[in-house]
């Protein structure tokens, strides 16, 4: 009697081959969603971090890009002659101007790039309308949905259909639209979740890289690389700008002035 008993409660507690799959899937998901917390606080530090940096470059450096841009307008509008041995009127270095994400297009503001493929720009069409930020229900959404699109857009300038087709199979076959209960349906829906969570991690990774090579990203480098060698990029930077704004005084203050002084 207790062997029997012992043989039908080892019969009870051992799972299904497919009850192994979800358990397997669920750890899955569990080490997938840290994963997204931890990669989210990292685009987090870094947007926080870039975000001081232009305020501080603006601090160093904007007044100073503003002369320059005013010397700039006013000498190209003097005839060649006035400039002497100058050949070429941008004689001061260009100004630094960070790169400004733009904003996200409306939905009826949706482009189509060129593309030889009516099959690509089919791709594309559906696509940005499954996953464009318009469509976000919530604020908490849409920065999903603005980096899903960014990927859209990335993957129609390449050409690439086969992550067009998955973007769009992932945007209809979401986990929420999975019906009924038990093993099997569990199962799907923690799978979707798994390929959506991949996604966002991929389109953190997209905007990391992005960011890391921004014009604002890659100065910020140089600047903390020559921090590290006990060097101030920033005033040094200040220090020869402000040389080549007094040699264009002392050189042109006797026939044009920046507006304004």
């Amino acid at each position: 009697m207790v062997l029997r008993l012992r043989r039908n409660t080892r019969m009870t507690n051992q799972r299904s081959p497919e009850e192994e799959e979800l358990a397997a899937k669920q750890g899955e998901l569990r080490w997938l969603e840290f994963e997204l917390m931890s990669k989210e606080e990292q685009l987090g530090v870094m947007k926080e971090k870039l975000a001081a940096f232009e305020e501080r470059y603006d601090r160093v450096m904007g007044a100073l890009n503003a002369e320059l841009d005013r010397w700039k307008e006013r000498l190209a509008r003097l005839p060649a002659d006035q400039f002497g041995k100058i050949s070429n009127r941008n004689d001061a270095r260009q100004s630094f101007s960070p790169n400004q994400e733009s904003r996200p297009a409306t939905l009826e503001e949706v482009s189509e790039p060129g593309s030889s493929s009516q099959r690509l720009k089919s791709l594309y069409r559906n696509a940005a309308r499954l996953v464009h930020p318009d469509l976000s229900i919530s604020e908490k959404d849409r920065p999903m949905l603005e980096q899903s699109m960014k990927i859209v857009n990335a993957a129609y300038a390449a050409g690439d259909e086969k992550t067009l087709q998955e973007i769009v199979q992932e945007a209809e076959y979401s986990p929420d639209s999975v019906e009924g209960a038990g093993v099997g349906a569990e199962l799907i829906r923690i799978l979707r979740q798994l390929r959506r969570l991949r996604m966002r991690l991929s389109a953190i990774e997209l905007e990391m890289t992005d960011l890391s090579r921004s014009t604002l990203g890659q100065l910020s480098k140089r600047v903390d690389g020559a921090a590290g060698e006990g060097r101030d990029l920033l005033s040094e930077m200040a220090i020869e700008l402000q040389g080549r704004l007094d040699g264009l005084r002392r050189r042109f203050g006797d026939v044009v002035s920046p507006a304004g002084e």
